[in-house]
């Protein structure tokens, strides 16, 4: 993945949110499920995130990380 700073990665993670749970603003830190989220959801997310990462992320880690700043943070340690 290029080196994106932390706000453009919550931007682009906000993005995919929002397509996929049909949201027009998407608060950083409620939790995935809280907003719509569901399984399927979840493994569309995850498809989406690896695209965006260019790498498979590990869902474990992104089971926990179940907000779009916490998602942000995985994406850029990683």
């Amino acid at each position: 993945m290029d080196s994106l700073d932390v706000q453009d990665l919550q931007n682009r993670i906000s993005g995919v949110w929002g397509d996929l749970l049909a949201l027009e603003e998407v608060p950083l830190d409620t939790h995935f499920y809280d907003v719509g989220g569901n399984s399927l959801r979840f493994v569309v997310l995850l498809t989406r995130l690896n695209q965006l990462a260019g790498r498979e992320i590990d869902p474990t880690q992104l089971f926990r990380c179940t907000t779009v700043r916490a998602q942000a943070d995985l994406l850029a340690r990683s």
